[in-house]
Formats: C-alpha cells, structure tokens, sequence
C-alpha cells in the first residue's frame, strides 16, 4: 500500500501464541490529522482485503 498510495499504516507486525495470528497497532499521528475517521476505516479495510489475499 505504500508504494501504491504513499500511505504507511504500521511498521511491524507482532507474532502471537497462535501461528496464524498476527497483531499491529495502529497509531494516527499529527502528520495524519487531515484524515477522516471514515478514511481510516478504509484504509484498514484495504489492509485487511489484502492481508486476506
């Protein structure tokens, strides 16, 4: 997604007890203030299609 939007949003991802989970947090900084709440969503979502892919 960075190289396609020039938008970040993590960067690493933790390993769990459960081999096929993951986690990463996610963290709005003043540099993404003019982002709405809805985008943000969006771009989880995109996350998410293609972690899923």
């Amino acid at each position: 997604m960075l190289a396609e939007t020039g938008i970040q949003l993590y960067g690493r991802v933790r390993s769990g007890p459960d081999p096929s989970r993951c986690s990463f947090e996610v963290t709005v900084g003043e540099n993404a203030m003019d982002f709405t709440p809805r985008e943000v969503v969006t771009l989880l979502h995109e996350l998410l299609k293609r972690a899923g892919a």
